[in-house]
């Protein structure tokens, strides 16, 4: 601040300067500024610049905004985001399964069957396995023998791979809802994301049992050996919740129950689950998780936790949606509303009992 004398006659200046803006000045008569009202005023004027001074510096220095949740972390390599502004928009083929009526929500396996990690790059025979990777010699011979089916029937391994391998004629078939929530079935083998069904075996007719061997009358025959395989080749497989049905949809022969082996890859990590299902039983829930291994631990792990919370938010708020439509008389009205379920919530029981409510379609 500058303050001359009375006697030059020049007005007091008070002056400003804030750096990035014109510079202020207000100019006041000495004999104003003597009196109490000039008093007033250059008080007034003092804490005014004081207060901007304030509100520019809050301006420079607050902190960007943190923005949370980078989702193309979740994609394949290649693959265009998807847009979940208007959930009721996508375009979801949805296969529902024969299931009979049921009241309450299916619990997912877990605990019973029985889980070993593989790496099946490890071994080329069950003696290989059990010498150069010390697995037991029983659980490597059968995901090289899960392998050797797939590869047998034409199917391809990759990145991310689901292979259903039981041992009867019966027709048990593989279904994958992946994170998009897009349904791989019989009847839609190839998801937006690139994931396909490429070995459907044990089906009824030759249209949807391509994999299945002709008798010397050119008649389809069922296997003994069946298979099915949903993979994603590598560096195209999306991280995020993967859910797996296995649908008894057609027993033969008086068998109605079907042991069976699900070979499980995700990415590095190979697992073989032991399960059942049956006339009494005919679905079988599994629920598995994949991030890429190319991002950092720290960032796997929370992911992993968001998206396990995210499962258990969206299991309680389907449930609210599937019980309140189940009691609404069966009209075109409740099969949206179970539809809405199935769309929202792909990855839930809730979903799987909805899906039970629509029109089944024949693979005939």
């Amino acid at each position: 601040m500058a303050m001359t004398t009375e006697n030059s006659r020049t007005p007091l200046q008070i002056v400003s300067a804030i750096e990035g803006s014109n510079v202020v000045a207000a100019h006041v008569p000495v004999r104003r500024v003597l009196g109490s009202t000039g008093t007033s005023v250059l008080i007034h004027l003092i804490a005014l610049l004081v207060l901007s001074l304030i509100m520019i510096a809050q301006q420079d220095t607050a902190p960007p905004l943190a923005i949370e949740g980078d989702f193309s972390e979740l994609l394949g390599d290649g693959e265009a985001a998807l847009d979940l502004s208007e959930p009721d928009l996508l375009e979801i083929e949805t296969t529902p399964l024969n299931l009979p009526t049921i009241t309450e929500l299916i619990v997912p396996d877990s605990g019973s069957a029985a889980e070993a990690k593989v790496d099946l790059t490890a071994f080329v025979s069950s003696e290989a396995g059990s010498a150069s990777s010390g697995l037991p010699t029983a659980i490597a011979a059968m995901a090289s023998g899960i392998q050797g089916r797939v590869e047998k029937a034409g199917g391809r391994s990759g990145e991310v791979q689901f292979s259903l391998a039981w041992h009867s004629l019966n027709d048990v078939d593989l279904h994958v809802i992946v994170p998009s929530g897009e349904h791989i079935s019989f009847s839609h083998r190839t998801s937006k994301c690139k994931g396909n069904l490429d070995v459907d075996m044990n089906a009824e007719s030759a249209a949807n049992n391509p994999n299945n061997t002709a008798d010397a009358a050119g008649e389809k025959t069922y296997s003994e050996e069946p298979v099915e395989n949903v993979r994603w080749l590598d560096r195209t497989a999306p991280s995020g919740r993967y859910m797996i049905l296995i649908n008894q949809y057609r027993w033969r022969d008086g068998r109605q129950r079907d042991p069976f082996q699900l070979m499980v890859k995700l990415g590095e990590e190979t697992q073989i689950v032991d399960g059942e299902v049956s006339a009494l039983k005919s679905i079988s829930v599994h629920r598995f998780q994949y991030i890429k291994s190319s991002l950092s631990k720290a960032r796997r792990e929370k992911i992993a936790e968001e998206l396990t919370a995210l499962q258990e938010r969206e299991e309680t708020q389907a449930t609210e949606l599937y019980e309140a439509a189940f009691v609404m008389p069966k009209d075109g009205d409740r099969d949206r509303k179970m539809m809405n379920v199935i769309i929202r919530f792909p990855h839930t029981d809730a979903s799987i009992l909805a899906m039970q409510e629509l029109t089944p379609v024949d693979k005939k």
